[in-house]
C-alpha cells in the first residue's frame, strides 16, 4: 500500500517546499517588508487553490477505491474521466476568476502599496499554473 501513498506524500512535501523555498529567497535576497508580505499573502492561495479541488478529489478517491476493490475497472475508469472533467470545468472557473478579479483579490486579502503590487505580480504568473494543479490533485486522487 506504500505505493499508492507515494504520490500523494510526494506531492504534498513539493507543496511545503515551493512555500518554504519562495519565504527564504524572498526573505534573504530582497529588501523590505512589503516583499515578504506579498509572500505570505501567496503561500495562503498556494494552500487555497489545491483545496478547491478537494471535493473532487476526495470523491474521485473514494469512488475509484470502491470499483477498483470490486474489480469493476471500467467503473473505476468512467470515474477517474468524470473527475477529470469536472476539475477542468472547476480549473476553468477558477482561472477566470482569478485572471478577472485578481486586484480585487490581492486588495480584499488586505495588502496595500508595495506589497499588493509584489503579490498582484506573483498571482499573474500563479494564474497560468492553475490547471495544472488541478491535474495533480484529482489525478493524485485518482
Amino acid at each position: 500500500m506504500t505505493y499508492l501513498a507515494g504520490p500523494v506524500l510526494v506531492q504534498q512535501t513539493l507543496n511545503l517546499l515551493v512555500g518554504l523555498v519562495d519565504t527564504f529567497l524572498t526573505g534573504n535576497f530582497v529588501p523590505g517588508e512589503a516583499p515578504m508580505a506579498a509572500i505570505g499573502l501567496m503561500a495562503y492561495t498556494m494552500w487555497l487553490i489545491p483545496s478547491m479541488f478537494a471535493s473532487i478529489a476526495i470523491g474521485a478517491t473514494a469512488m475509484v477505491a470502491r470499483f477498483v476493490g470490486a474489480d469493476e475497472y471500467a467503473k473505476a475508469k468512467q470515474v477517474t474521466n468524470q473527475a477529470m472533467l469536472c476539475g477542468i470545468g472547476l480549473a476553468a472557473i477558477i482561472t477566470a476568476l482569478f485572471a478577472t478579479f485578481d486586484k480585487q483579490f490581492i486588495v480584499g486579502m488586505g495588502l496595500e502599496s508595495d506589497a499588493a503590487t509584489y503579490a498582484l505580480r506573483y498571482l499573474r504568473y500563479l494564474i497560468y499554473a492553475i490547471p495544472a494543479v488541478m491535474v495533480i490533485q484529482v489525478g493524485n486522487a485518482c
